[in-house]
């Protein structure tokens, strides 16, 4: 099989990274980084990563990844883009989501009817997208699987890795990975975090929230007018 990992700049690299490390582990399975053109990017923090294959190149995916991070909102009207996710999403098996990828597969138009997750942040724009929210780390409907915020990737990959391989294979590269969480704090999510720290969170994100709401709101309404 093969899977293919959306990246571009401004991305939040471990909703690459984390299920690239679990995928990259099943058997048989070979990964291509698909970028809108070979040249290197930056993520969020300025880790470099490097495509593999152009939106041309790139063919043969059963796997389609969509990761998120900030420079998720320039590419929901990035026409180049939508255009590569409407053409190859009929070709692939499975479709996965990372954080506010879903987004982005939303304006693409891949999610109407189905119900999906994403980063707490935007959860409430989910719906101007013909998506039904649902607040779970990951949600599997249909070929799709969704997920929460950034370390929510390696989740909904090793559910993929259960799905294409079984889950034998599945909890062998969970071991392997050791991947057994204890986060040192209970603030992981917006109903367990301090209210100060969610109020900081929030503000922090209060800027692209704001733009990812228009976007969302401008793509509810070229709906309506069919």
């Amino acid at each position: 099989m093969k899977t293919g990992i959306l990246i571009f700049k401004d991305i939040d690299q471990l909703d690459c990274t984390g299920p690239f490390e679990v995928l990259s582990r099943v058997p048989n399975m070979t990964i291509d980084f698909i970028g809108h053109t070979k040249e290197p990017i930056r993520d969020m923090k300025g880790l470099q990563l490097q495509p593999s294959v152009d939106y041309a190149e790139a063919r043969d995916i059963d796997i389609l990844v969509i990761p998120g991070g900030y420079g998720q909102y320039e590419l929901m009207s990035h026409e180049p883009t939508i255009q590569f996710l409407q053409k190859i999403y009929p070709q692939t098996k499975f479709l996965m989501t990372v954080c506010t990828g879903t987004l982005l597969a939303g304006v693409a138009g891949l999610l109407e009817g189905y119900k999906a997750t994403t980063h707490w942040t935007s959860h409430h724009l989910l719906g101007y997208l013909g998506i039904t929210p649902v607040k779970e780390r990951y949600v599997v409907d249909r070929n799709v699987v969704s997920t929460a915020g950034v370390t929510g990737g390696i989740d909904g990959a090793l559910i993929l890795a259960s799905l294409v391989a079984g889950p034998e294979v599945a909890q062998q590269i969970q071991l392997y990975m050791e991947y057994d969480p204890k986060p040192p704090f209970n603030s992981g999510y917006p109903s367990k975090a301090p209210k100060s720290v969610l109020d900081t969170v929030t503000n922090n994100a209060k800027s692209i929230t704001d733009k990812r709401e228009i976007a969302c709101q401008n793509y509810a309404k070229l709906k309506e007018l069919g």
